[in-house]
């Protein structure tokens, strides 16, 4: 009997090829049925091992404590995107989400391959935050939802931005005086 493979961005195959039109992804041996195929923690839907949650992370410790620190202290808003590798402070005007744009949403998105090199702009004006996809080959999310392209969309604390297949990030609006 051959070894069942998965799609990174599709899941189990009935093949040896993703079943999806267009995908790319490369294809590998699926993993024990018997391991979990999602992270455990409740509204997590990230694959396993789980990049946000310690049961999973790729990061080790100090390397996770020391971005998540600097990106701290520099910090001049209330508002953030949790990443996988730490948060990122968002201050007034746009934030370019993709693969060419690492140096400022943080250097481990180059891992993300199914996330374009421009996926998604993100603008935040007098406290409204929005997320706008980029005509991204796998599409943006929110809150599970397929969001249009060039067309902004309204975030507010807690939502779940997803980008491409893999890659989530969470909205954290702090309100002040709060």
């Amino acid at each position: 009997m051959a070894t069942p493979m998965r799609c990174r961005a599709h899941g189990r195959l009935t093949g040896d090829v993703c079943e999806q039109p267009g995908c790319f992804e490369p294809v590998e041996p699926d993993v024990d049925a018997a391991q979990p195929q999602a992270c455990a923690e409740p509204g997590c839907d990230m694959p396993v091992p789980c990049p946000l949650h310690s049961t999973g992370a790729k990061r080790d410790a100090a390397e996770a404590a020391a971005y998540i620190t600097a990106n701290q202290a520099t910090a001049q808003t209330d508002t953030e995107l949790r990443f996988p590798w730490g948060p990122v402070a968002l201050e007034e005007g746009e934030l370019i989400i993709g693969r060419d744009h690492a140096d400022r949403c943080g250097a481990q998105i180059e891992e993300f391959t199914n996330v374009s090199r421009l996926h998604a702009k993100l603008t935040l004006r007098d406290g409204q935050l929005s997320v706008e996809d980029q005509a991204s080959t796998n599409g943006t999310t929110v809150n599970g939802d397929r969001i249009d392209e060039y067309q902004p969309t309204a975030l507010a604390d807690g939502d779940v931005i997803g980008f491409g297949a893999h890659l989530r990030a969470v909205v954290a609006m702090r309100r002040t005086g709060q």
